[in-house]
């Protein structure tokens, strides 16, 4: 029921952010992302269940929504609507063979990472459910780490599946022993994934970070570039593919 299916997300977030060394509020903050999207997706799936019945909803319970599966269905639309983008470049990367893309159930190693699947009556429910979580979590997850990168979401959708795809890895070992993620360090995710893709857009434009206050974040563009590229706007576009 809710239980199990809230041991399961909380489990995938904490078991991802540990595996993965992602930064511990980046993770607090996009399961609470997915708890809001979570719940909004509920009550859409309530509202269609009273268009079904012809119905508006009861003041006292009369011809209530059936709760049994009202959670299990809002996290497939959740799943369905937030990766809309990556399942369908995903499959479309699918169809070359040279990319040796195996089917999502076969691929779904997650570096090794473990959490709680929910037990439904049917087994196969609970590992599309398990799988359903487990690709929400991880692209929340990157995408919370991914600050500017955010606008290339097909590299996004990219760093997710070698994610998901990854087998047995040490980044646990190496946050313990860099102290990642604490003392004011980076977690390794940003530091060894994020950052390096953003310096190399950043050094193909700009100089160097100048400012104060408000403009502490100013770029200084290369002299070259001062007359055909405005400030502060990178070709990600071209980056992205």
């Amino acid at each position: 029921g809710a239980v199990e299916l809230a041991e399961t997300t909380a489990g995938a977030f904490a078991a991802f952010q540990r595996r993965f060394c992602f930064q511990p509020d980046s993770a607090t903050n996009q399961y609470e992302h997915l708890l809001s999207l979570w719940r909004s997706q509920v009550a859409m799936v309530a509202d269609r269940f009273y268009e079904a019945q012809g119905d508006k909803p009861p003041e006292q319970g009369a011809h209530a929504v059936d709760e049994s599966g009202l959670l299990d269905e809002a996290i497939g639309d959740v799943h369905a609507e937030l990766l809309e983008g990556f399942l369908k470049w995903r499959a479309r990367l699918q169809e070359y063979p040279a990319a040796d893309v195996k089917p999502r159930e076969q691929s779904r190693f997650v570096g090794g990472a473990q959490f709680p699947p929910p037990r439904r009556p049917d087994a196969a429910d609970g590992a599309d459910l398990a799988l359903a979580v487990a690709e929400i979590a991880m692209y929340l997850l990157v995408w919370g780490e991914a600050g500017n990168i955010r606008f290339m979401p097909e590299l996004v959708y990219f760093i997710t599946e070698l994610a998901l795809c990854s087998g047995g890895i040490d980044m646990p070992q190496l946050c313990r022993a860099e102290g990642a993620g604490w003392g004011g360090k980076s977690s390794l995710f940003l530091a060894r994934i994020i950052r390096p893709i953003y310096h190399v857009i950043f050094e193909e434009w700009y100089e160097y970070v100048e400012g104060t206050g408000e403009q502490k974040d100013k770029k200084k563009l290369k002299p070259s570039f001062e007359n055909f590229l405005p400030a502060d706007v990178a070709n990600y576009d071209d980056w992205n593919e």
